[in-house]
């Protein structure tokens, strides 16, 4: 995916935003409806390259519209959490190792599949998802930066 944007100038974004539409739905049927396709290897299924194209969007909409400098605080605290990288993807590696599949089971708990596909049930899922989503993403970042200044501070 990186030479392909790398090579190609002109990325036809309306594809790119069907194709990560299509990952993240992949995603979430793959790590939250327990969804095992029969053609993927089955350890990290939520990482083969179905859920590629989400990734791509991100990456194009990071080089497309943010700015080198940082001129307000979102961009500051994105340019750190960037700078911080490293040391967040080492976290959420021993996060979700250890402790992933443990805060997960704590949300879904409740639910019994197959799922029924009513109202309820999917607003009930989607709060789940989005607390959970959001319960990650600040332990991961919140942890991994400390990490990365702690790193700073130990090497100078």
């Amino acid at each position: 995916m990186g030479v392909w944007l790398a090579i190609n100038h002109k990325t036809p974004i309306k594809i790119l935003i069907l194709g990560a539409l299509l990952s993240s739905i992949y995603i979430f049927v793959v790590n939250y409806l327990n969804y095992q396709p029969s053609f993927i290897y089955p350890a990290w299924s939520s990482q083969h390259s179905p859920s590629y194209l989400w990734t791509l969007l991100i990456i194009v909409a990071g080089i497309s519209y943010f700015p080198e400098d940082a001129t307000n605080l979102i961009q500051s605290l994105i340019k750190k959490l960037g700078q911080a990288s490293w040391h967040i993807f080492l976290v959420q590696m021993t996060y979700f190792w250890i402790l992933g599949s443990h805060v997960k089971s704590f949300f879904f708990s409740g639910l019994s599949y197959p799922i029924s596909f009513d109202i309820q049930t999917l607003t009930e899922i989607s709060l789940k998802v989005s607390t959970l989503s959001v319960l990650n993403l600040v332990i991961c970042l919140y942890i991994g930066y400390i990490f990365h200044k702690k790193s700073l501070h130990s090497a100078t």
